[in-house]
C-alpha cells in the first residue's frame, strides 16, 4: 500500500468518526453484505491490522467478536472518494469495502 494511499483512507475515515455509516461488501458485482453503525475512532486492538469499530447500538465489551471494519494493508490495492465525498471505497483481497455517511457532514 502507498503512503498516498494509506493517508487517504486515515483521512476520509478520521473525518468520518463517530458518524453513523452503511458498510456494503462487493464480490465482483454482487452485494455480498450490509451493516449500519456508528463509525468509531481507529483502534489498535486488532494491530497490525487498521481497525475501524461499527457499532449498532451500545458498545458491546468482553465478546469475542467486535463489529468493524478491517484494513489489510498487504492486501489493499486501491482507495477511491468518489465525487461528492459521498462514497468512500477501498479494495482488498477482492472484496471491495465501501461505506457512506447516512447523516450530513458535521462541521469540525
Amino acid at each position: 500500500m502507498s503512503s498516498e494511499v494509506d493517508g487517504r483512507l486515515l483521512e476520509v475515515l478520521g473525518r468520518w468518526q463517530g458518524q453513523r455509516v452503511a458498510v456494503r461488501l462487493v464480490v465482483d458485482t454482487e452485494l455480498i453484505a450490509v451493516f449500519v453503525g456508528t463509525l468509531g475512532p481507529l483502534s489498535l486492538e486488532k494491530h497490525p491490522e487498521l481497525f475501524w469499530p461499527v457499532e449498532a447500538g451500545a458498545p458491546e465489551s468482553g465478546g469475542l467478536e467486535r463489529p468493524g471494519i478491517y484494513v489489510h494493508s498487504k492486501l489493499l490495492t486501491d482507495v477511491q472518494l468518489h465525487v461528492g465525498d459521498f462514497i468512500f471505497e477501498y479494495r482488498q483481497a477482492g472484496v471491495t469495502v465501501n461505506l457512506r455517511p447516512l447523516e450530513p457532514e458535521r462541521d469540525r
